[in-house]
């Protein structure tokens, strides 16, 4: 891929987190290893709600931040309310580039029309999921697909 490519990461955390801090931690490079080798990281958000504990919240948070990430915290008691603003605010930042890549963290199938818009623009998408929850439809959807198990085991694409 090329390094002109701008590639900015999605990540829904209320979809893929994980239990302990120091496997999210892990989760997390492995995800920027991946970003950077798909070309010029532009952009790192992530989406988590403020319902968790909130030592938890907060350790979580100072981590994601302190890896580059902008943390977006949604509060609100709609479900789908941090589908609903990370596809807002993905449209906004990656639909002014031409040469821009999605890596979405998430394997909810309410991102389908997301990436078929995106695709629609000929912009490339790559998917980074847990295998038991991942929805097929946005995996086969999706340029590229990751579960993180794999990834983070070092295997390539589901």
């Amino acid at each position: 891929m090329s390094s002109k490519t701008k590639v900015f990461i999605f990540w829904d955390l209320q979809n893929v987190s994980l239990q302990s801090l120091q496997s999210l931690e892990k989760l997390t490079e492995t995800i920027l290893q991946k970003a950077n080798s798909l070309g010029k990281l532009s952009g790192q958000y992530v989406y988590g709600d403020v319902a968790s504990t909130e030592k938890r919240r907060i350790q979580k948070k100072t981590m994601l931040e302190d890896h580059g990430f902008t943390y977006v915290e949604i509060a609100s008691l709609n479900k789908n309310a941090a589908d609903q603003r990370l596809s807002f605010d993905v449209l906004k930042a990656i639909g002014t580039h031409d040469n821009g890549h999605l890596l979405l963290v998430s394997g909810d199938s309410d991102y389908v029309p997301l990436v078929r818009v995106l695709q629609k623009a000929a912009m490339k998408t790559t998917a980074i999921a847990k295998q038991k929850s991942a929805s097929t439809k946005l995996l086969r959807l999706v340029d590229q697909a990751y579960f993180i198990r794999d990834l983070i085991n070092g295997k390539e694409a589901a």
